[in-house]
């Protein structure tokens, strides 16, 4: 009985307090993805389809603007920041080890 209602107490948490959900964002862009580093946005993880890495952060709506703006030429970010989160992406993809 504890169980079920711990479970509904979840359920309602999550319906109630929408600034807890988060959609995530993808993209397979590397400058984009390290442009969405260096604006502070949460990089959660690699996901790979066959040979293309897909970059996957949090709050998708916050990235839409911000790939918008960095689409447009209209995002400002830091060049040596920027140049970093390329290489530590970069090294994130090459050290993946593919099992198939």
């Amino acid at each position: 009985m504890e169980k079920s209602t711990s479970s509904q107490l979840i359920i309602i948490l999550k319906t109630s307090m929408p600034e807890f959900q988060t959609e995530t964002y993808k993209t397979k862009d590397l400058g984009e993805a390290a442009a969405l580093i260096v604006k502070r946005q949460r990089f959660i993880r690699i996901d790979w389809e066959g040979r293309i890495c897909w970059f996957v952060f949090e709050n998708m709506q916050e990235c839409e603007r911000l790939s918008s703006d960095y689409f447009f030429g209209e995002l400002l970010v830091n060049a040596r920041e920027f140049q970093e989160a390329i290489k530590r992406l970069k090294h994130r993809i090459f050290s993946y080890e593919r099992t198939s």
